[in-house]
């Protein structure tokens, strides 16, 4: 579910960056690439791609095909990969 964070205060700037906070679970069956990708050039941002994980506990050989997959599908804006370890997703996301 896409979500736009904006404070009440905020002034208007170009978006520079975009960041995807993406669990690599099954991604490819439900993942909006095509609107993603159109944001992105629409707003020529940069595109960063973080995943949250905890001792490697999500990996198996489906999230590593769905990760394949992923990467296929956002190579024509060349995202930015990131890596966290972490069991507090919310935090480590901020």
């Amino acid at each position: 579910c896409p979500v736009v964070a904006i404070p009440p205060d905020a002034i208007y700037r170009p978006v520079k960056k975009i960041c995807l906070a993406i669990d690599y679970k099954k991604i490819s069956r439900k993942f909006p690439a095509e609107q993603l990708l159109s944001l992105v050039e629409e707003t020529k941002a940069a595109l960063h791609v973080l995943h949250i994980g905890h001792n490697n506990k999500d990996l198996n050989e489906e999230s590593i095909l769905d990760t394949e997959s992923l990467h296929s599908m956002l190579a024509v804006v060349k995202p930015e990969y990131h890596f966290s370890d972490s069991e507090a997703i919310a935090e480590a996301i901020q």
